[in-house]
Formats: structure tokens, sequence, C-alpha cells
């Protein structure tokens, strides 16, 4: 009789060891599932910040209110914050440029608003490919010339397009 019911415990023990390892192996087939889902909201939510951005900026640079840029900034800072959680640790540098140009429309705008087409233009593109390296080049020349205090000319905004 013993041994009968060391079988039934150990059976017991078995089974509920199986469902215990098959609950774990779900959780972590979700967790996995979950960050990737994760990932991909936060780069459409990157995405989307920088389309808002580019089409505020343009609303306001066609004869817009004031606070127009206001939310025109307060889009580029969504685009800014999630694409450093989606890209922070592997674009570093590119996430450093995107912040301090946040820096400079928010310290520096009068000078920032003559770069608003190119801007618009950069926004666009990076809307489109996040990794897009030759936005990532124009935002970098933008950053460079506020941080010179640098207003853009005509032949900046127009070499821009040629890209």
């Amino acid at each position: 009789m013993a041994k009968s019911r060391f079988d039934s415990r150990t059976k017991c023990l078995f089974g509920v060891i199986a469902v215990l390892l098959a609950a774990v192996v779900i959780c972590l087939v979700m967790t996995v599932e979950s960050k990737s889902e994760l990932k991909n909201t936060m780069t459409n939510l990157s995405r989307t910040g920088a389309h808002y951005a580019s089409e505020t900026f343009r609303q306001y640079n066609n004869g817009g209110e004031d606070y127009l840029y206001t939310a025109a900034v307060a889009d580029y800072n969504i685009f800014l914050s999630q694409f450093y959680q989606v890209h922070g640790d592997d674009m570093n540098e590119e996430f450093l440029v995107i912040n301090e140009v946040y820096g400079q429309l928010i310290m520096n705008p009068e000078v920032a608003k003559t770069w608003i087409p190119l801007l618009c233009h950069v926004l666009d593109n990076l809307a489109d490919d996040l990794t897009n390296a030759h936005a990532h080049e124009e935002l970098l020349k933008i950053r460079n010339a506020l941080v010179e205090d640098r207003a853009a000319t005509a032949e900046d905004l127009t070499h821009s397009h040629e890209h």
C-alpha cells in the first residue's frame, strides 16, 4: 500500500511540475511577444510624433498662431521621447542630436523658427524611417547651426530639398 501511495504522490508531483513548466514557457513566449509589440507601438508613436511635429510646424510657418509653435515643439518632444525608447541604446549619438535640437527649439525659438522648412523635411523623412541616415545628417546640420545661433539662409533651405 505504501508503494502505490508513493507512486500517486510522485505522479501528482510530476504533473504539477509539468503544468508549472508549461506555464513558465507560455509566460516567456508572451513576454517576448509583448516586448516586440511594445517596441512596434513605441516606433509608431515616434514616427507619429515626427509627422505631427512636421505638420504643426508647417501650420505655424504658414501664418499660424504662436500656440502652434508650442504645440509643434510638444509633438517633437513625443518624437524625441519615443525615439529614445526605441533606439536610445543603438543610436545614442542621433538621440543626442535630436535632444539638442529640442533644447534649441525651446531656448532659442527665434533662430529655430528660421529652420522650420528644413526641420519639416527632416521630420517627414524620419516619420517614414526613424533610421534614415540622410535625415539624421540634416538634423545634425540644423543642430550645429542652432548651437552657433545662426539663422537659416535661403541657400540652406533650398539645398535641403535636393536630397
